[in-house]
């Protein structure tokens, strides 16, 4: 029972983690939208978010 507890308690750790990260991610992923439409941002980053385009493409879909 004790491990049961343990690795319930990692699994709520470990989903909690993840929310967290994908929350980041996701205004990460905004703030370069921003970016991309902004004049200053295509003339400062263009090449790298031409890169992170195509990367992004390379990735499967994701679960909603």
């Amino acid at each position: 029972e004790a491990k049961i507890e343990n690795l319930e308690r990692r699994n709520k750790e470990l989903t909690k983690r993840l929310y967290a990260a994908n929350s980041r991610l996701e205004k990460a992923i905004e703030f370069i939208g921003v970016v991309k439409k902004s004049p200053f941002g295509k003339m400062f980053f263009g090449k790298t978010i031409k890169t992170f385009d195509e990367d992004a493409k390379k990735l499967p879909e994701g679960r909603e």
